[in-house]
């Protein structure tokens, strides 16, 4: 693990409360450079206007700065719980793994294969895009079952016997 050396380096070679001697530090010179850059405005035709401008907007800087980091903050936090339930999601679906019932299927129709389990067409033989692309794909199917968008319904359970072409409602 990478963390441990870290925090030991910082242990050996930062006495206790370094970090606030440090903030402090850092806060002090950020305060000179501030006053320096004030002065040196202020030397400007219509100086004094231009130092008290930008003493507003270093303020407003200084103030708001950090707020940049909540976005990322929030967008990173959320992701995990975003991947859980994606990989939750394709484990429900891969376990359902449906049935693909239809008059026929052509070219457009390939990337929904990667997702059914079995398939189903009303007009089909040997050499029909879904019986070729189903082969492809290692997927039972039968093709040419004659009123088969009519006879199944959606979310009905059906069992398909692509080796001996037939399919039995359950």
């Amino acid at each position: 693990m990478t963390v441990i050396p870290l925090i030991l380096g910082n242990i050996k070679n930062f006495e206790p409360n370094a970090s606030r001697r440090k903030f402090e530090q850092g806060r002090q010179e950020a305060l000179a450079k501030k006053q320096a850059l004030l002065d040196r405005l202020s030397q400007l035709p219509d100086g004094e206007q231009k130092a008290k401008e930008s003493k507003r907007m270093i303020n407003l800087n200084r103030n708001f700065s950090g707020f940049r980091e909540y976005p990322e903050y929030g967008m990173v936090h959320r992701y995990f719980a975003y991947k859980q339930a994606l990989l939750k999601e394709g484990e429900r679906l891969v376990q359902a793994g449906d049935i693909l019932v239809t008059a026929f299927t052509d070219p457009s129709w390939t990337p929904l294969f990667v997702s059914i389990k079995d398939l189903v067409t009303e007009v089909g033989g040997l050499m029909t895009h879904g019986a070729v692309i189903a082969r492809e794909y290692g997927l039972p199917a039968v093709v040419g079952v004659e009123n088969a968008t009519k006879r199944i319904e959606d979310g009905q359970r059906i069992r398909v016997n692509g080796t001996e072409g037939y399919i039995e409602i359950l």
